[in-house]
C-alpha cells in the first residue's frame, strides 16, 4: 500500500473502498486504519440494505456492532442454524441443502474437529 501510494502522481486519483473491521492487511500494517487515523477523509455507509427480512436486517446490525456472540444467538433462534453433530450425516445434509437450492446458500465448515454449521 506505502509503495503503491507513493507511486501516486499530482493527477492521479484513487479511491479505496474498505472496512477496517473486515479488510485488515496480510502482513504487517493495517492500512485502512492507519490512512483514517492520519486524516484521510472518509466516507461513512451506515444504512444496511442488502437484507430486506426485518430479522435478518437486525442480526446484520449487530455483527455490524461487532455484537457476535448475540447476533449468531439471534440466527439460532430465527431457526437460521443447523447443527449436526454426525460427520457424515452433516456432509450428506449439507450437500443436498446446497443442491435443492445453492443461490443465497452460506456452507460455513471449518477445519477442525468442530462441528459444522450450515446457517441459511
Amino acid at each position: 500500500m506505502n509503495e503503491f501510494l507513493h507511486r501516486l502522481r499530482e493527477n492521479d486519483q484513487v479511491l479505496l473502498v474498505g472496512d477496517i473491521r473486515q479488510h485488515e492487511a496480510v502482513e504487517a500494517g493495517r492500512p485502512y486504519q492507519q490512512l483514517q487515523e492520519a486524516g484521510i477523509e472518509t466516507a461513512h455507509l451506515d444504512e444496511i440494505v442488502r437484507q430486506k427480512d426485518p430479522a435478518l436486517k437486525e442480526v446484520v446490525e449487530q455483527l455490524s456492532r461487532g455484537n457476535v456472540r448475540e447476533a449468531i444467538e439471534r440466527l439460532d433462534a430465527q431457526g437460521r442454524v443447523h447443527e449436526i453433530p454426525d460427520r457424515d450425516q452433516r456432509l450428506k445434509e449439507i450437500a443436498r441443502e446446497y443442491a435443492a437450492k445453492p443461490v443465497g446458500t452460506l456452507v460455513v465448515s471449518p477445519t477442525t474437529n468442530r462441528a459444522e454449521r450450515s446457517i441459511r
